[in-house]
């Protein structure tokens, strides 16, 4: 009988001793999973296509600490447990240009969507039209009538324009939307590069009749 009393004093102290532990910890446990705050967002290019695995640094504008993490495969990034802090997140990914948010403002337990659409780099004057040849011709012919008076005159024209109907094609596309070079995986747009497009009429002529008195 004694035995089995000692037992359960053994149980009852044990018992209690969790009790103390789960009372001390829960606290800081919970204070710990809402110290820090999320920043999250996805990398998209100008057609609204995911541009994956793009570097998304993010700097502590107080510390200059620098924290890295990389977009997944659908332009996800994910940046959790960050100090309270403001932020300057820069994003980057080859074949577009670096894109960089300062003043970032991340407070306790924070859960930011910050999502970034990046344009190509593509320097100026990269794509060259093929050139513009454009020939207009006139004629002009007088006939006075003096019969009529002195200064009566019936004046025939024609004009002529584009005479040699040349096609004068416009720049070449720059693929869906005419905007876009590349897509969202790097890959070159198929319309990219065509002509499909003229900068001047086709051959036109006019004729005109006028009568000056």
């Amino acid at each position: 009988m004694a035995l089995r009393c000692n037992f359960r004093q053994q149980v009852v102290s044990l018992c209690s001793s969790l009790c103390v532990l789960v009372v001390l910890f829960a606290p800081v446990r919970a204070h710990a999973q809402v110290a820090g705050a999320t920043l999250t967002g996805t990398i998209t290019d100008p057609s609204g296509a995911v541009i994956p695995n793009a570097q998304v640094s993010i700097r502590n504008a107080a510390t200059d600490v620098v924290r890295v993490v990389q977009a997944d495969n659908d332009g996800l990034y994910t940046a959790p447990n960050l100090v309270p802090a403001t932020y300057e997140v820069t994003v980057s990914v080859p074949g577009f240009v670096t894109q960089k948010l300062p003043d970032i403002t991340l407070t306790v337990g924070a859960e930011q969507v910050l999502c970034f659409n990046l344009r190509g780099n593509t320097g100026r004057n990269t794509l060259i039209g093929p050139g513009l040849e454009n020939l207009d011709f006139s004629i002009v012919k007088n006939n006075h009538i003096k019969r009529i008076s002195e200064s009566f005159n019936i004046q025939f024209r024609a004009a002529f324009f584009n005479i040699l109907n040349r096609a004068n094609f416009n720049v070449p596309d720059l693929g869906s939307g005419n905007d876009n070079i590349f897509d969202g995986s790097g890959t070159v747009s198929p319309t990219a590069g065509l002509l499909t497009h003229v900068t001047t009429d086709p051959r036109e002529i006019q004729f005109a009749l006028k009568v000056v008195w």
